[in-house]
């Protein structure tokens, strides 16, 4: 099967990668916590600037944290 050959050549299972994204996601909102707390004043912009991020994805995570 296909499926089986791509494991083999390292290609995660749907599990493997959904748990990957919801580790990395965590570790973005705690990054994103830790800034807001350290600069108070910053905007947006500048919290997406200080990630390395979009403002989109800044804004995104800022209404999780909310």
């Amino acid at each position: 099967r296909i499926s089986e050959k791509r494991r083999a050549e390292g290609m995660q299972t749907m599990s493997e990668y959904n748990e990957q994204r919801a580790t990395g996601k965590a570790a973005k909102l705690l990054k994103l916590a830790e800034l807001k707390a350290s600069n108070p004043g910053a905007t947006q912009r500048q919290l997406a600037e200080m990630m390395g991020m979009s403002l989109t994805t800044v804004n995104r995570l800022l209404k999780e944290i909310a």
